[in-house]
């Protein structure tokens, strides 16, 4: 769960089940920080809301990557 594998332990997660995440702007994320605080850059679910997602660099073909 630390990076580059995974968000790290500054989130709180229940490492009893799998979870399907992704990286995405900050404040769109919606796994809190251990420390306090709502949002985060780290969505927990399989469609994280639009417009959010990170463009890492772009592809072969020059299209977007997102993270």
């Amino acid at each position: 769960m630390f990076y580059p594998t995974g968000p790290g332990a500054d989130k709180t997660w229940n490492f009893d089940v799998c979870h399907t995440w992704s990286f995405v702007k900050s404040g769109f994320g919606n796994v809190a920080l251990v420390k306090g605080g709502v949002a985060s850059n780290v969505f927990e679910g399989e469609d994280p809301p639009p417009g959010s997602l990170i463009d890492c660099g772009r592809d072969m073909f020059g299209f977007p990557i997102q993270c």
